[in-house]
């Protein structure tokens, strides 16, 4: 929720500031933040309002971090080489969620500081990476003053005016919503027929590899395919998988599943990273962001009620029946049936700024 909250200040402080001096700056209380953890634990004196307050800072300052830098993404990336980017950050998200929870567990059990100060360090990689970055991010100044809340809802405006944008993400905010839900109802599903922890963090690993997998081919898949026929195969491919949970939790069908969605997830957001103008980058991808997230709280929600009125099974077709409810949505679209390669959606005619030496 604290995520939630700061993501359209964070997009407008993105387009406002130096977005590596931004980036640094998140990086920095975050890296005193998670070390202040490893001290109190070294020390003995840790508390849960410290680990408490410690969460909260991390994820509020993590919110200026992504859109300032997927902005910097824009200004070191050439258009035609944005699908590759893109993907090698949805392969690193998809390793770093399935070797995360298991590293960290056995750092955990070296000793209970070992995990924070992991993640404080790797915060101090992120900054000293940034600094030497050489190209540069200064943004340039607003011709006139704009009110506070004319700025944050500069981005939710640009993307409503662009009929293309505005479908992916609502398109996207729909599957988001859908797609966290088949992993708690499998889990319960397959919990009832006897399966044991083991058995169930195999399958969702396998899941997590597949995902990873999907991740590294997205590329040659967002060459090779039609951008709409990767973005549409997802929705109408997991609309027809999930159902066939419901009969047999196979860890190969759960991965089917996953393996098509880094695919579109690298066509949709190399295009709304190419088209949106500079001076906006910050705040459309906030903005996006919290469109596609403002409804994933509520799918554990939902799942939950469904679990319990209608056991697994039906959960599950339950969410078949919206997930394909969803993809007939965006396949009667026009716009997302010729989505653009993004070799031919040419960035806005910008001024790019030159390479500088770092501040």
């Amino acid at each position: 929720m604290a995520g939630l909250v700061c993501r359209l200040p964070a997009g407008a402080l993105a387009d406002h500031f130096d977005r590596r001096r931004v980036m640094i700056l998140a990086d920095v209380v975050r890296a005193v933040a998670l070390g202040s953890i490893a001290i109190a634990a070294a020390f003995g004196v840790l508390s849960v309002w410290q680990v408490v307050v410690t969460a909260l800072v991390d994820k509020s300052f993590g919110e200026p971090f992504r859109p300032a830098s997927t902005a910097a993404l824009r200004r070191v990336v050439r258009p035609e080489e944005m699908p590759a980017a893109v993907s090698r950050l949805e392969a690193r998200s998809y390793a770093a969620g399935a070797a995360g929870p298991p590293l960290g567990g056995l750092l955990f059990g070296l000793a209970t500081l070992a995990p924070f100060a992991a993640d404080a360090v790797s915060y101090v990689y992120s900054l000293v990476s940034t600094f030497f970055v050489r190209t540069s991010m200064a943004v340039a100044p607003s011709p006139a003053p704009e009110r506070i809340v004319t700025r944050l809802a500069g981005g939710l405006r640009w993307i409503w005016s662009e009929r293309l944008i505005r479908d992916i993400l609502v398109s996207a905010a729909g599957i988001n919503a859908v797609f966290g839900a088949p992993g708690l109802a499998v889990i319960v599903d397959t919990r009832d027929h006897g399966a044991t922890s083991t058995e169930i963090g195999v399958m969702l690993g396998i899941a997590g590899a597949a995902g990873f997998v999907g991740a590294t081919l997205a590329t040659r898949l967002a060459k090779s395919a039609h951008p709409s026929l990767v973005v549409l195969g997802i929705f109408w491919v997991t609309a027809a998988l999930i159902p066939l949970i419901a009969i047999d939790a196979n860890p190969c069908i759960l991965g089917a599943a996953t393996l098509l969605a880094p695919a579109a997830n690298t066509i949709l957001i190399s295009r709304v990273i190419v088209v949106t103008p500079d001076s906006l980058q910050g705040r459309v991808d906030a903005a996006g962001n919290f469109m596609t997230g403002a409804l994933r709280p509520l799918a554990p929600l939902a799942t939950g009620l469904l679990l319990t009125a209608i056991g697994g099974p039906g959960t599950l077709i339950a969410i078949a029946v919206a997930m394909g409810a969803i993809a007939l949505a965006v396949t009667v679209s026009s716009r997302m049936r010729s989505i653009p390669p993004v070799a031919q959606s040419p960035p806005p005619a910008e001024l790019r700024p030159s390479p500088t030496a770092p501040d």
